[in-house]
């Protein structure tokens, strides 16, 4: 319970800092504000702000020792891919050589990373910097703070063993954030970024199509789809698994045993744990609002594909981590909806929900998802 009690102290630290600083350093909010005339002095200032916030987590993440389901497994295979030439990389990925099947951002990590240690520091950097702009770009409509708490919350433990899918999971939700900028050219170069640290990524795209279009003729078939696929996923699981099989990039995934799909769904509905204590709140409170803008509509549409995925996580468990994907909008949209709320004393009680929602959360998920495998902490100093 100590090293609980730890990962939370440093999580509501970094949370603290960002919500003090960003309320009352002029340049971290207008690094946020994304102003294209931005001094160099003030955006490097705001970089060094972003940084000194994050430093209780980067630190906690960079001097772990042993920590994490993958920890060994990572070391292995930096020591191989280290002393890997690019040309012999590319031979033995192509060829899809266990070791040597990660992805080329990941490759070139290993590569100029003087030793293990300095590799980890490098992915805690790509982890929190798309983070910690991510929500710089979404600055004025929530509170930073309780935005970097709830990313915190949800994916730190996991980012201890999924080093490259939880770089790809940064990339990605930047990503969201600029296609509800509609910024769409920055979407996809956050999406290539992502994907370059874990291939997986790429279903991201599949996103792309929740936005608001022009003719509300296909919004409507859109919401009509997206419903027949929300609500009747179980039965439409195997084609769109079959759909998946005739991308090649996406080989790998249905060609091993560890990927395979189980014919049956194994029955259980613990998945809901992770949806109805979230969206039931604000819906009950916001459905109005959370249906009526158009950019409210989007993120509503992102989070709701959390479902299906929760569910194919029944047909292999390894196949969860893809809602990490949807889950990654909470960041922004629960501290959005709750700048909604016109009471102040109802925002109040609902942000003392989520806080202790996820705290609760977060030690579930130390306890039981994680099997206890990043408790107790360990550090390089003994």
């Amino acid at each position: 319970m100590l090293s609980i009690l730890l990962y939370l102290v440093v999580i509501c630290s970094s949370a603290i800092l960002f919500e003090y600083l960003a309320r009352n350093k002029q340049a971290i909010i207008i690094y946020a504000s994304g102003r294209k005339e931005l001094p160099a002095k003030a955006a490097w200032t705001a970089v060094i702000i972003s940084l000194l916030c994050m430093a209780p987590v980067f630190l906690l993440f960079s001097l772990r020792e042993g920590i994490g389901t993958d920890y060994s497994s990572y070391e292995m295979t930096f020591n191989v891919l280290h002393k890997t030439k690019f040309l012999e990389y590319l031979s033995l990925h192509h060829a899809g050589e266990n070791i040597y099947y990660v992805e080329l951002g990941y490759y070139f990590l290993n590569r100029i990373a003087p030793s293990y240690r300095i590799l980890i520091v490098l992915d805690a950097f790509f982890m929190y910097i798309p983070v910690v702009k991510a929500i710089s770009l979404y600055r004025f409509r929530h509170s930073f703070g309780f935005s970097i708490f709830i990313f915190l919350a949800t994916q730190f433990i996991y980012s201890m063993n999924g080093i490259r899918f939880a770089i790809a999971l940064s990339f990605i939700l930047l990503a969201f954030v600029h296609l509800l900028n509609n910024n769409h050219k920055h979407f996809f170069i956050c999406v290539v970024s992502a994907a370059m640290f874990h291939t997986t990524a790429w279903i991201t795209l599949l996103y792309f199509l929740v936005r608001e279009f022009r003719s509300k003729k296909l919004n409507q078939v859109r919401n009509i789809l997206m419903l027949i696929i929300v609500l009747g996923f179980p039965q439409l699981c195997n084609t769109l698994l079959s759909a998946a099989t005739l991308f090649p990039v996406f080989d790998r995934y249905f060609s091993r045993s560890a990927y395979s799909i189980s014919a049956e769904m194994r029955m259980s509905y613990t998945w809901l744990l992770h949806i109805v204590p979230v969206i039931f709140p604000i819906w009950f409170v916001l459905r109005r609002q959370m249906l009526e803008s158009g950019e409210e509509k989007v993120m509503f549409r992102i989070y709701a594909t959390e479902i299906p995925l929760r569910m194919l996580g029944l047909y292999n468990t390894w196949f969860t981590r893809l809602a990490r994907i949807p889950q990654l909008i909470q960041v922004i949209f629960i501290p959005h909806m709750l700048n909604k709320v016109k009471r102040s004393q109802d925002r109040k009680i609902l942000f003392i929900y989520y806080v202790v929602w996820y705290v609760f959360y977060f030690i579930y998920y130390i306890l039981v998802n994680d099997s206890g495998d990043s408790i107790p902490y360990q550090w390089i100093f003994g």
